[in-house]
């Protein structure tokens, strides 16, 4: 079980680190360098206690 868990938590931030770049290459050019980390910080806060899972948002 804990090796499920672990996988689950593994694929969770390989997608939410997919998900947050393909957020920010789309702010290219829109937002500062500093803007574009104020962004990174925030999706990280904002989906902190979430599982994400290819297609779908869990919450813990």
């Amino acid at each position: 079980m804990e090796n499920f868990t672990r996988e689950r938590l593994e694929e969770s931030n390989r997608l939410k680190e997919k998900a947050c770049e393909d957020c920010m290459r789309g702010l290219e050019g829109i937002l500062s360098d500093k803007q574009m980390q104020q962004f990174r910080e925030a999706f990280y806060s904002a989906s902190e206690g979430y599982l994400f899972r290819e297609g779908v948002l869990e919450q813990k």
